[in-house]
């Protein structure tokens, strides 16, 4: 069974906002320096980041989380998988380490057990 969107979360595991983590929904989360784009705020400091690098999202035709490079300079990266393509919305695992321009700035996708109760 596919869980609900609710369930999945990005957490950064290196970098500036390393331990923060961010519920994926069907909008579009944005991910990059600009403070008025993104909802995953990196610091002007992140030069490998572009100011909209890449955004997340839960999509129920996918029946999943999808990842997409917004046309950054740098690229936006899936271990195992590489570079992705911009503007192709990429389909996250469990457990998929993503990073954006460079290793330093890294997340990963994780589903939390929901409690069926509450």
């Amino acid at each position: 069974m596919i869980p609900p969107p609710s369930s999945y979360v990005l957490q950064a595991i290196r970098g500036p906002v390393a331990s923060r983590s961010w519920t994926i929904s069907a909008d579009r989360i944005f991910i990059g320096r600009d403070p008025e784009a993104c909802q995953i705020l990196l610091p002007r400091t992140t030069t490998s980041v572009s100011r909209i690098h890449a955004s997340v999202r839960w999509s129920a035709v996918a029946r999943g989380v999808l990842l997409c490079d917004e046309g950054s300079k740098n690229g936006t990266f899936i271990r195992g998988r590489g570079r992705i393509p911009e503007d192709v919305d990429e389909l996250l695992t469990v457990g998929a380490e993503l990073w954006f321009g460079n290793e330093q700035v890294a997340f990963v996708l994780v589903c939390e057990e929901r409690n069926a109760n509450g």
